[in-house]
């Protein structure tokens, strides 16, 4: 009895540590725009005015509430590693949202996390954002810019890419504010990371 006891405490105990995070529905965008998370966390949508919808574009995992209407919550647990898009099908021009989901470290039956894409600036960025690839060893590498419909828009590098880390910066340009998914890959290997553009860098015009 005790030992049964013991065990539904660990079971607890492990379930507890995933994590719940909201993704607030308002003023036609959705907030945060790019989340990361990790295997077996939530995520939940309030939708807090107007009619929307969470509609998938494209994912390891089939999700989202297709119906259109004002006032839902919708909640989906995430359990494979890689990036998912969507969008709000009735304001798709300006209403797109990525979900990042990486490795959850804490089990046993977790995959290597050495090597990681990460953000090291604001996100949602004007202008330009900048990432960090951490390899375990040298590698040739891709690093790629695609939109939230899976169609690729830029090459950031290709190359070899040194063991440890490697800064990569993606200037926007001329692209279209919205969600994009940077991807990183090389042989046995698959890296990706959303972020959001809000817009273009401001101009600075005068004197000094």
């Amino acid at each position: 009895m005790r030992t049964f006891l013991l065990a539904l405490l660990l079971c607890a105990s492990g379930a507890s540590a995933q994590t719940t995070h909201t993704v607030v529905v308002r003023s036609f965008t959705f907030t945060p725009a790019a989340l990361t998370i990790e295997a077996g966390d939530t995520v939940r949508w309030v939708n807090e005015d107007g009619a929307h919808n969470v509609s998938q574009l494209s994912g390891p995992e089939a999700f989202g509430r297709p119906d259109v209407g004002a006032g839902w919550t919708y909640e989906f647990t995430f359990s494979q590693i890689g990036t998912s898009t969507y969008q709000c099908d009735p304001h798709s021009g300006v209403m797109q949202g990525s979900i990042t989901v990486t490795s959850n470290t804490s089990t046993e039956e977790a995959p290597d996390a050495s090597a990681s894409l990460t953000l090291a600036s604001e996100n949602p960025f004007t202008g330009s954002v900048r990432l960090v690839l951490t390899l375990v060893q040298s590698e040739t590498v891709r690093v790629a810019v695609f939109d939230a419909r899976g169609r690729e828009v830029d090459v950031i590098y290709e190359g070899v890419a040194a063991a440890g880390q490697t800064d990569f910066v993606w200037a926007a340009g001329a692209s279209r504010p919205g969600v994009y998914i940077i991807r990183a890959t090389a042989p046995g290997l698959a890296l990706s990371q959303g972020v959001s553009l809000a817009g273009k860098a401001e101009a600075h015009t005068g004197g000094h």
